[in-house]
C-alpha cells in the first residue's frame, strides 16, 4: 500500500495518469507549445530548422541575371568591372592599356559598352578607351563613330579621343576624317578632332589652320594653345 504522502506527490507530478507532458508543464507554470510552432524553429543565429530539429532549411538564392544594356542586349562578357572604369569622374582618371590588360576580354567588353551602354556618357568613354586597341574592328568602330555627322556629338568626341591615342602612323590614314571633324560646327567635336591631329607632321598644321578660322571662339582658342 502506497503511503498517503507519496500518493499526493505522484498526483501532483501526473505519474500514473493519462496527462500529457504539455499538461504537466502547464500545471508547473510552463507554457505549452503547439505542434505547428514546434515543426520549425529558429536558433539564436536566425537559421531555420526543420521538424524535430532536423536539417536547416536553406533559403533560396536570388537568380543570377545576365548583364544587359539600355536596349536589352545581353553582354558577351561580364562588363560590370569595366562599367566601373568608364564611369570615372574625370577623363584623366580613365585607365591606361596596362590597367585594361588586367581584365579578360577587355576589348570585347568595351566594344559592347560602346554600342549598348546605359548612357551616352558611358558609351563615349568606352569609345575613348577603345583607342588603346588597333584591331580592325575597334579602329573601324572609332572611325565610323567619329565621322558620322548624325551621331550624337558626345559619341563623336569619345571616338575622336580614342583616335588621339593611336600612334602617328595610324592617325595619318585618317587625315580626311580628322580635318573634316576639325571644321565641324559643333565646337566640342572640332576641338577633339584638333587634339587628335596633334603631333602628326603635316596633319597638325592643316588642322590648326582650319581651327583658327572656326566660328566658335573655343575652337580658335584651342588652336592658339
Amino acid at each position: 500500500m502506497i503511503p498517503l504522502s507519496t500518493a499526493l506527490v505522484l498526483s501532483v507530478l501526473g505519474c500514473g495518469s493519462n496527462h500529457s507532458p504539455e499538461t504537466v508543464r502547464a500545471s508547473a507554470g510552463e507554457p505549452a507549445h503547439s505542434a505547428a510552432s514546434s515543426a520549425k524553429s529558429k536558433d539564436r543565429r536566425g537559421i531555420v530548422h526543420g521538424p524535430d530539429g532536423g536539417q536547416p532549411v536553406k533559403p533560396q538564392a536570388p537568380e543570377a541575371r545576365a548583364e544587359t544594356g539600355a536596349d536589352g542586349e545581353s553582354a558577351p562578357v561580364p562588363a560590370e568591372s569595366l562599367r566601373h572604369l568608364v564611369r570615372a569622374r574625370h577623363s584623366s582618371d580613365l585607365p591606361d592599356r596596362e590597367h585594361l590588360d588586367r581584365y579578360p576580354h577587355a576589348e570585347d567588353g568595351l566594344t559592347w559598352l560602346a554600342m549598348h551602354g546605359e548612357t551616352v556618357g558611358e558609351r563615349s568613354r568606352a569609345l575613348h578607351l577603345l583607342g588603346h586597341y588597333l584591331s580592325p574592328p575597334s579602329t573601324s568602330l572609332l572611325e565610323s563613330s567619329a565621322g558620322n555627322p548624325t551621331e550624337a556629338p558626345l559619341l563623336r568626341v569619345g571616338a575622336l579621343r580614342g583616335i588621339a591615342l593611336w600612334p602617328e602612323e595610324s592617325r595619318q590614314p585618317a587625315r580626311t576624317l580628322l580635318l573634316q571633324a576639325t571644321g565641324d560646327a559643333n565646337p566640342l567635336v572640332a576641338v577633339a578632332a584638333l587634339e587628335a591631329c596633334r603631333g602628326v607632321p603635316g596633319l597638325e598644321s592643316d588642322a590648326l589652320e582650319i581651327a583658327r578660322g572656326h566660328e566658335a571662339l573655343s575652337v580658335r582658342e584651342a588652336a592658339s594653345n
